[in-house]
């Protein structure tokens, strides 16, 4: 659904919102991966690697946040 609001941010003018799925999807990515890996009990709860995975999904959206600035 990100990545379709991105997409919807493009159409209207915010082009700079082009690098917000790769954030988004990306920090989805690896907090899921990270959490099933912990349920398989392959690894204890790295709260750093979560940490970084929630900057990853806040940057993506920072940047639609900035990138929508500009829409009139």
């Amino acid at each position: 659904m990100a990545s379709i609001a991105c997409a919807t941010f493009m159409n209207v003018g915010a082009g700079s919102a082009r690098h917000a799925p790769a954030f988004l999807l990306g920090g989805s990515l690896l907090f899921a991966l990270l959490h099933y890996g912990v349920a398989l009990g392959f690894w204890g709860l790295a709260n750093w690697l979560t940490a970084i995975a929630g900057v990853l999904m806040a940057s993506g959206w920072a940047i639609m946040f900035f990138a929508g600035r500009n829409i009139d």
